[in-house]
């Protein structure tokens, strides 16, 4: 959730925020867009300052899950400590994901243009990394050999009609891997002008800053 309001009282704008819940093993945390640093909280950890001089790296990536089909995620590099990730969807119970991709895609545009005036040289990279890519299409191609080994099998010995439905439940997830293979893909440096592929775009926009 995103909370970028007015003061009542000064009529000055807040601080960005952005709400999120990894899993159901964590609380809620709430990140904000300081003047100069972001600023994580939540009440299973203590506060956590970051200033945008001080990320050297934002990775953007698609990564769906069972559960969460369009999901994407964003993970900061800070020079000292742990990596800090953020997901377009937060956790509600078991399964169950509130799409959150509006105010994600705002919020990481906005953390991207503050560390970029902070820090120029910073990296904004695209996908995952080229040996988890490689590794993937080791998994595809295993996958398409087994499958159609198994369909040749089948088709030459006899199919039953719970075999053939679960070779078309197979089928049907091709789509979405090709999907997530094109939208994995490692770029090094991405353009100010985030592609689809990693920020989740309405389909009735371009990429836009």
């Amino acid at each position: 959730m995103l909370n970028a309001e007015q003061s009542p009282v000064t009529g000055a704008a807040l601080p960005v925020q952005y709400r999120f819940r990894a899993n159901g093993f964590e609380k809620e945390k709430t990140y904000v867009l300081e003047p100069d640093a972001l600023v994580i909280s939540g009440d299973d950890v203590p506060q956590r300052r970051i200033d945008y001089i001080d990320i050297v790296r934002i990775q953007l990536t698609f990564s769906p899950t069972r559960w969460q089909r369009n999901r994407y995620q964003a993970t900061i590099h800070p020079k000292k400590g742990r990596r800090i990730r953020l997901a377009s969807s937060s956790y509600k119970g078991f399964g169950d994901f509130i799409a959150q991709d509006d105010d994600y895609r705002k919020f990481v545009i906005k953390l991207r243009f503050r560390v970029f005036r902070a820090n120029p040289a910073f990296e904004l990279l695209g996908g995952i990394s080229p040996m988890q890519y490689l590794g993937y299409w080791a998994l595809c191609c295993f996958i398409a050999v087994g499958f159609l080994v198994i369909a040749f099998m089948l088709f030459k010995v006899g199919m039953s009609a719970l075999i053939l439905v679960k070779l078309v439940i197979i089928a049907l997830y091709i789509p979405t891997l090709a999907r997530f293979m094109k939208r994995a893909k490692p770029v090094r440096r991405l353009p100010l002008r985030i592609p689809r592929d990693y920020l989740p775009w309405p389909e009735t926009l371009s990429s836009k800053p």
